[in-house]
């Protein structure tokens, strides 16, 4: 299995490169472990790639997502985030909701990118199969993200966020170190 690096040094640096190497490494993910890894990716202004998995709870409820996300953004200064949760989806012939899986990239130069797939599963509840589809609308719409990346970077601000993170991931070691 490719390591996100290595998708991310074989994809062009903007921002759809970015989405596209984070969609390798997920269906790498997929096939590796046959299941969904909640994984976030940021791109700070200055400095690395910073990556952490999300803890279930977060992707589990869209407004602790949600808020989680705008908390990584303003405590950590990112100018692009990308991330993977699993979603409840319905399929085309079938309104009964199913699990699949999203990817989402958002940049502060209002790039917005979205990769839902649809996900088979055995009766044991592995991932058999995966297939990219399409997005129908914005799951977390792109004025949202304007306003979390345009969010006050006060130290006061910063600081605030990064404690609401901690209460979140329950544990210093899960977040990238910290600066106000």
């Amino acid at each position: 299995m490719s390591s996100l690096q290595e998708h991310l040094a074989k994809q062009q640096p903007e921002t759809s490169g970015i989405h596209e190497a984070m969609a390798l490494h997920t269906e790498d993910v997929f096939d590796e472990f046959a299941g969904i890894l909640p994984l976030f990716l940021g791109k700070r202004k200055l400095g690395s790639f910073v990556t952490l998995a999300l803890p279930t709870e977060v992707t589990g409820s869209r407004d602790l997502l949600n808020s989680c996300l705008a908390d990584l953004i303003s405590a950590y200064d990112f100018r692009m985030v990308s991330f993977v949760s699993a979603i409840r989806a319905h399929s085309e012939t079938d309104q009964e909701p199913r699990l699949g899986a999203i990817l989402i990239t958002a940049d502060n130069a209002k790039n917005l990118y979205q990769l839902p797939w649809i996900l088979e599963f055995d009766s044991q509840a592995n991932l058999t199969n995966h297939t990219r589809s399409e997005a129908t609308g914005e799951i977390i719409p792109s004025g949202v993200w304007l306003s979390y990346f345009q969010q006050s970077r006060d130290t006061d601000e910063k600081q605030s966020a990064y404690n609401r993170l901690l209460e979140i991931f329950g544990d210093a070691s899960l977040l990238p170190d910290f600066s106000a």
